[in-house]
């Protein structure tokens, strides 16, 4: 057995639940807040939630900042 590699594998496995758990924990908040819009949340009120969040766990939710930018907003509710 290659002790080197099945660390690299096993870093590689942990990595991988870490992000799972990372993704699972943004689709949980990102339902949340789809939810609140739908049933009339104020899209700021939304917006500033996501925002708190991502202030809160910074590399969770960087890659879909754009989602919620306000003029991404205003021109969806144009």
């Amino acid at each position: 057995m290659d002790a080197e590699l099945l660390a690299t594998i096993n870093r590689e496995l942990e990595m991988i639940s870490q992000t799972q758990h990372r993704l699972a924990r943004q689709k949980a908040l990102l339902q949340e807040q789809a939810t609140r819009l739908r049933l009339g949340a104020s899209p700021i009120a939304v917006r500033v939630a996501l925002h708190e969040a991502a202030a809160l766990e910074p590399g969770d939710l960087r890659a879909a900042e754009k989602v919620w930018q306000p003029s991404l907003l205003e021109e969806a509710h144009a």
